[in-house]
This record gives structure tokens, sequence and C-alpha cells, in this order.
């Protein structure tokens, strides 16, 4: 029987067909609210809560509206908790987050973002210290390196929701190799992410996000990288791919790089799956 390049990608789409887990998108906080439509889209996502100009009360509306609606394959993200402080501390932590970043890009009462000074403030550690204790990943995405640096002196599972590597291609936003390497040794996940602006310069395609992810399993492993989309987050996307139906042709990519099949699951699929399996839905 001749076998055609159509059957290899049905047969490839198989692999991944429903079956994308996010570690990042702002779909909470971009006016939409059909979170059943979404969850039939994604096998897993982890739905972030952007702060921007948002004051505490109508963060605290956004994620009540979430966790009484969502389905059970949608996870809760939080973008910048800049607002945090003893007062509400606890009240954050009972919203059982996946996880949580400490800032947006500029400096907070928290923390120093990457295009701000400084490191984690006296309120910053008791923050990390309140959501280390309640079980609670701390998303280093868009922290300064000051910062990643007092994170390491805690006890936190630290992660990146949404980034890229410096390695590959350099932006403020983007890590380095040796903070790579700290997020594995404390078992944590690196979500490569699909802005476009953090990929390349000119006009971004799949190939360019394809070169980062190489990066990270040729040089570390690949058990410790995923996708943060950051879908209905980001002005511009790599050419081609602006939703989650079309991320095939990433999977499609990958195949023909030679990718084994179990290694195109790690990273589409599992490794953010086993992830979240160990916190309470």
């Amino acid at each position: 029987m001749a076998f055609c390049l159509c059957d290899q990608k049905i047969n490839i789409a198989r692999i991944i067909n429903n079956m994308i887990v996010d570690f990042h998108n702002d779909f909470l906080t971009n006016g939409n609210n059909d979170l059943k439509a979404l969850s039939e889209r994604v096998t897993g996502a982890v739905c972030a809560v952007f702060r921007g100009n948002r004051f505490f009360d109508e963060i605290s509306r956004i994620v009540k509206n979430f966790l009484e609606n969502r389905n059970n394959n949608l996870y809760l993200g939080l973008e910048d908790i800049g607002y945090a402080n003893e007062l509400n501390i606890e009240q954050i932590c009972g919203w059982h987050p996946v996880c949580a970043s400490l800032t947006w890009n500029e400096q907070n009462l928290l923390a120093g973002g990457c295009a701000g000074m400084g490191g984690l403030t006296s309120l910053g550690k008791y923050i990390v210290d309140k959501l280390v204790q309640n079980d609670i990943y701390i998303d280093c995405a868009h922290l300064n390196k000051e910062s990643f640096c007092d994170l390491l002196d805690t006890d936190a599972i630290i992660v990146n929701s949404h980034t890229c590597l410096n390695s590959v291609f350099k932006h403020q936003r983007n890590i380095d190799d040796w903070q790579i390497e700290k997020i594995i040794e404390r078992k944590g996940l690196v979500g490569i992410t699909l802005v476009a602006s953090f990929l390349g310069k000119g006009m971004v395609t799949t190939e360019n996000v394809f070169s980062q992810v190489d990066y990270f399993v040729q040089n570390f492993d690949s058990d410790h990288v995923c996708l943060g989309t950051d879908f209905y987050g980001a002005l511009e996307y790599p050419k081609g791919i602006t939703c989650y139906e079309e991320l095939n042709q990433l999977v499609f990519l990958f195949d023909r790089h030679g990718y084994k099949k179990e290694i195109i699951q790690k990273i589409f699929t599992k490794n953010l799956q086993n992830l979240l399996a160990k916190k309470v839905n």
C-alpha cells in the first residue's frame, strides 16, 4: 500500500488531536467567559488572571467566576500578584492557583520585573513563603535576574509559565541557561511561549518555535519543557498559529525533524499534565 504525506499527517494529528496542555493563556482577562468552549479545545490549560490595572476586588470576582464555572481540565494561574499583602494572602492561597508570578515587567511592592530594578522585597519574601506553604508554584515569568536569584534562597518550586530562551534569541523576557538549570533542579517546568517578539525578528514562523524547544531538549532534557502559548494575551504570534486548533502545524514540524511520538507527547501534553496532576483541582 502506498504511504503518502496526508496519511502521515493524519497519524501524527491523532497523537495530539485535542491533546494540547497549555501552561499560560490570558483567556480570563481578555473579555472571554465561555469556559466550556475553551475546555473542549484543550486537554488542559492554566488560565491566568492578569492584574493589569485591576484592583483586588475585580481580581477576586474574576477568580470566583472561574472557580464556579470551569471544567476540571482548566486550572487557575495568577499573573502579577502585586496586590498581595498580609491581609489578603490567605484568601489568595485559598484560590489554590497552580502558580503565581510576583510581577509583570516593572517593579512593584514584591519584586523587580524584567524592566525594573531590585530583588525581592521583605513583603515579597513573606508572600513567597506563604505561597510555598500552600504548595503554590512560583512563576518566575517577568522577574529580573536579581529577584530570580532571591527566589533561590527560598524553598519555592520555580516554574516559568511563558518565556523563550536567550541562547536562541535574546529578549529581556527570555531566560538564560543557568536559570533553566535552576528551574530543573527545583523540579519545575519551562513553558515555551508563542509570543512573536520573544522568538525572533521579522517574519516569525513555527521554525522559530521549534528552534526554542529543540535547543532545550538537546541541551537539557525533554522532561521539563512544555508550551505556554500566551494565547489571548499577545499582539502577534508565529505565522499561521493564532489559536489552539492551529498547533497541529507544530506537531507536524517536530515529526518532520525526526522527533519520536513519545517525546512529542511529552512536550505538548504529558510534562505539564504530570505537573498539574500534583495539584488539587
